[in-house]
């Protein structure tokens, strides 16, 4: 329970033996403040995420984010779901103030919320507030023919996004 993570630099991190499953963060608590951290490329052949969150009460801001498949991972929770199942905060997560810069190894959808486990009821079936970020998406069609920035899990979930920037100079074809 309330978790802080700040100041830390997370790079060169995750696994070629299963290069999808470590990650620069992975965490599950409730009420985290991941902040004013910078995270790095990972490991050369790892596909793991920079920020994989399975909290309650999330917070996510002014930190760098550069590199992993996905930069920000905010998904349902695992253990703690009996737990936090009822908690009106597991219905809100804050992502702001942060810099992500996706290149040639970003996912085609490189900010996930909701869930990724396939048991829609415990998805956070809540609210991303997504306010003041800036984006840059350097890739290329050549690379990543295509790129949704953001993707809601199901219907359930939604997103408010204000104010960020999102600049493009790469050749993906982006959407929002």
């Amino acid at each position: 329970r309330d978790i802080l993570v700040d100041g830390n630099y997370v790079h060169d991190n995750g696994s070629v033996t299963q290069p999808d499953r470590m990650h620069g963060i992975y965490s599950e608590a409730i009420g985290i403040i991941i902040q004013n951290n910078r995270f790095g490329p990972n490991r050369e052949g790892s596909l793991g995420n920079q920020l994989k969150d399975r909290s309650t009460g999330t917070i996510v801001r002014y930190n760098w984010f550069e590199g992993g498949t996905r930069a920000i991972d905010l998904v349902e929770p695992e253990d703690s779901f009996p737990v936090v199942e009822k908690m009106p905060e597991r219905r809100a997560t804050w992502v702001y103030g942060n810099v992500i810069l996706l290149g040639a190894r970003a996912s085609s959808r490189p900010i996930h919320y909701g869930g990724d486990n396939g048991a829609e009821n415990k998805y956070r079936k809540g609210t991303l507030f997504f306010y003041g970020n800036t984006v840059v998406v350097t890739t290329n069609e050549r690379d990543q023919y295509y790129m949704a920035v953001l993707q809601l899990e199901t219907d359930d979930e939604s997103a408010d996004v204000r104010n960020n920037i999102i600049y493009r100079p790469g050749t993906t074809h982006l959407s929002w």
